[in-house]
């Protein structure tokens, strides 16, 4: 019984000396250089009642019977893990990441000690020392020479008070950054050109009238904006000089490598020194005609590239929905006829209604659309359409959200891009299969035998399919 009771008291005792081990460390969890320890633990001799026997004839070996007298505390260790290191406001503390040792000595480099503590200060003598006063260890520079020796015994460190160094001029600079492109604007922060809303020339006179400029003022009014050799100034309302707009070579921008901003086949840029506008109508010469009624491109598109690569957020498989089976809530998709005059309201300045009544399946129903009154010259009574939305059963109404005027093909799938003002789902559809049929600028990055061996499909296909998937599979 006794013997059970001191065995766990070697163990209360093992483990206080581990907690002052760790107490220890916490204790010294602001000291610079320290390396944290940890207590190691070991069984104490054990007490043998019976010996070990060997086997012997018939007669198996047995184990011995021992009993252990309890644990202790065998060693304790240091663990020499690099610490973080933190930035002081004192110019002369040090640290090292990785291994080593800053060497210190209190009798000129008789007797070394080692430490990971570099919080270091000069002495009124100049001598680099730690926080006891020993003096820090290593080579000094060679007056004569200029260089340091590492292959001589080391020695203190000593910095002689008022030591100075003449200045010297400073002979390169190294800048990187991007510089101003373009004609010179001296300390004018304006534009450097005036864009206006003319394509070719630029109305000098006012009138916004190029046939009228061109009849009575053709010397001025019909230059083109292109002319690289005439410039065109104006007087602004600040009494400065300014330029108007006119034709330059576009400046590029270099890195410090020296690599430009490069443009592939097909793609565009627009350059401007102002904040301006850009309206697409009729045809914008990468060969997609954009009608002049519906001309506002909004979006961030710009070029065949962007177009091509603007890819939809979902797919829908488009299943058409009995609007008798239809339950509250339901998401639906039906196919219906206008039977009335549609009745657009206005809620507030971002927020209008367009509501009429249809029938679907031999069945009366409303239709209701929010921000969408721009359609209301296109539904008339008698109108084939199908509405996309959610069914609310109890007051017998469809709240759309996309009327489509195309016929649908039952299972087939439907691509959905987000859209803005101006520019409508089927419009933006087109524009994009216009722009496949003109593309031609696909890179495949994965090697020919890849493709081959796992049989993965090219990039002009695959894009092609993200915007034309004709079933599942292709989605």
């Amino acid at each position: 019984m006794m013997r059970s009771l001191w065995s766990g008291v070697s163990g209360l005792q093992s483990h206080q000396v581990a907690m002052d081990v760790e107490g220890d460390n916490i204790s010294n969890v602001n000291t610079p250089g320290y390396k944290y320890s940890r207590a190691n633990f070991s069984d104490m001799l054990s007490q043998t009642a019976k010996p070990a026997t060997a086997p012997e004839g018939e007669l198996g070996g047995k184990n011995a019977m021992q009993v252990g007298l309890g644990t202790q505390i065998i060693s304790t260790q240091q663990i020499f893990t690099q610490g973080s290191l933190q930035t002081t406001d004192v110019w002369s503390d040090m640290a090292i990441q990785g291994e080593g040792f800053f060497v210190v000595s209190p009798d000129g480099g008789l007797t070394k000690y080692y430490t990971r503590n570099g919080a270091f200060t000069r002495d009124v003598l100049g001598n680099f020392v730690d926080s006891n006063g020993y003096i820090v260890q290593g080579w000094m520079r060679d007056e004569d020479t200029g260089t340091i020796d590492p292959t001589v015994p080391v020695t203190n460190i000593n910095i002689e008070p008022g030591l100075s160094m003449p200045a010297k001029p400073t002979t390169e600079i190294r800048y990187k950054g991007n510089l101003n492109i373009g004609e010179h604007i001296g300390t004018q922060s304006a534009a450097i050109y005036s864009l206006d809303s003319n394509h070719g020339w630029f109305d000098t006179s006012g009138n916004g009238n190029l046939t009228a400029d061109k009849l009575f003022a053709p010397t001025r009014d019909a230059s083109t904006e292109n002319d690289t050799s005439k410039d065109t100034l104006y007087m602004d309302s600040k009494n400065q000089v300014r330029l108007r707009e006119r034709g330059v070579d576009m400046g590029v921008v270099y890195d410090e490598k020296g690599d430009a901003l490069n443009l592939r086949d097909g793609q565009g840029i627009w350059v401007s020194y102002a904040d301006a506008k850009a309206t697409f109508t009729g045809n914008n010469n990468a060969g997609i005609t954009v009608p002049a009624n519906n001309g506002s491109l909004n979006i961030n598109i710009n070029g065949i590239d962007d177009l091509v690569h603007y890819y939809p957020y979902r797919h829908d498989i488009i299943s058409l929905t009995n609007i008798k089976e239809a339950e509250d809530k339901e998401n639906v998709i039906i196919e219906c006829i206008v039977d009335s005059v549609p009745f657009a309201k206005r809620f507030r300045a971002n927020m209008t209604s367009l509501s009429f009544r249809a029938m679907s399946n031999k069945k009366m129903i409303a239709v209701m659309i929010f921000n969408r009154t721009f359609l209301k010259s296109n539904i008339r009574p008698g109108t084939k359409l199908i509405v996309f939305g959610k069914y609310d059963k109890l007051k017998n109404t469809v709240i759309a959200s996309d009327i489509s005027f195309e016929p649908l093909i039952d299972g087939s799938i439907e691509t959905k891009y987000h859209l803005t003002s101006g520019i409508t789902s089927k419009a933006l559809k087109k524009y994009i299969n216009e722009a496949l049929e003109h593309y031609d600028n696909y890179i495949d990055l994965v090697p020919d035998y890849l493709n081959e061996k796992y049989g993965f499909i090219s990039e002009k296909e695959a894009i092609n399919l993200v915007h034309n998937p004709k079933n599942k599979d292709d989605v």
